[in-house]
């Protein structure tokens, strides 16, 4: 039977108990592993995509494939990681993630002041966005609800992803249902072939 890894790269909140809420993935033979990212430190973003690439290339030579789970903040995380490691990341999901500055420029230039690091791994998505092929895309899943308050529609998705929309409103509800209720599509999606 093939291993799975799901690395969990939480956002600005970054929950305590994602290893918790999705602990129950295991029995889908799915081994979730949080990864803290510390988006509030002086730390400048490609360091700490640097830590998260390293967590991928230290599973990667164990047989086991290797995806990436960004929620919120940790979307634009998620997927700058997959950019430099499309060679060994199996799946990429998003959920509820910020992707790109869209119209969105000068509330970015506010939320620089809470974290700095975060503005830095949008804005490099941004430019990098374009790097991602129609074959990558497939292997990209993004997760909305019906409404998020925080995160606006035009950055949640991604053309030619997979892009669903969870049936509650809210970001935190969508974020913890993705990963509890509603973590059957994301388990799917990992464990699909590329």
């Amino acid at each position: 039977m093939e291993k799975y890894v799901a690395i969990i790269i939480p956002g600005l909140g970054e929950i305590e108990r994602f290893s918790l809420l999705s602990s129950h993935w295991r029995k889908y033979h799915v081994e979730p592993v949080l990864h803290r990212v510390g988006w509030h430190g002086s730390e400048h973003f490609e360091a700490r995509l640097a830590k998260i690439v390293a967590r991928i290339d230290s599973f990667s030579t164990t047989g086991t494939k290797v995806s990436l789970i960004g929620c919120s903040a940790g979307g634009s995380a998620a997927l700058n990681a997959f950019l430099e490691r499309k060679n060994t990341v199996h799946k990429v999901i998003s959920l509820c993630g910020w992707l790109r500055v869209g119209e969105h420029r000068k509330y970015l230039e506010r939320v620089k002041y809470i974290s700095a690091s975060f503005v830095e791994s949008v804005t490099l998505l941004d430019r990098r966005e374009k790097d991602l092929s129609s074959e990558d895309r497939a292997r990209i899943m993004t997760v909305r609800p019906i409404y998020d308050e925080l995160v606006a529609a035009d950055v949640v998705i991604l053309d030619g992803a997979r892009n669903i929309r969870l049936p509650v409103p809210g970001h935190t509800l969508a974020i913890v249902s993705g990963l509890t209720i509603f973590c059957r599509q994301l388990i799917e999606f990992i464990r699909t072939s590329a």
